[in-house]
C-alpha cells in the first residue's frame, strides 16, 4: 500500500508511463472522486460516462473513445487464436 501512495503521489503533474500506470493512475483518479463526493452522487446515464472519461484520461491509446458508447461491433473475446 505504501508503495502505491508513493507512486499516486509522484505522478501529479507527470503524465504517468506505459499502460499499466496510466490505468492505475485513472482508478485511483476515480474512486477519489467517488470518495470525495459519494454523498450526493447519483447514478446516472451522464455520470457513468463521466466515469468511463476519468478512467480513460491518463490513457494514450483510449483518448478518442473515452466517455462515449462503443460504437463498432468488433468483439475481440470471439475471436480464436
Amino acid at each position: 500500500m505504501k508503495k502505491l501512495l508513493v507512486f499516486l503521489r509522484g505522478f501529479k503533474g507527470n503524465h504517468p508511463k506505459g499502460r499499466d500506470e496510466q490505468e492505475v493512475a485513472g482508478y485511483a483518479d476515480l474512486i477519489s472522486r467517488i470518495f470525495d463526493n459519494w454523498k450526493t452522487l447519483k447514478l446516472t446515464e451522464s455520470w457513468i460516462l463521466q466515469f468511463h472519461s476519468i478512467l480513460l484520461q491518463f490513457s494514450d491509446k483510449d483518448q478518442t473513445h473515452k466517455g462515449k458508447y462503443k460504437n463498432s461491433p468488433k468483439i475481440d473475446a470471439l475471436k480464436k487464436p
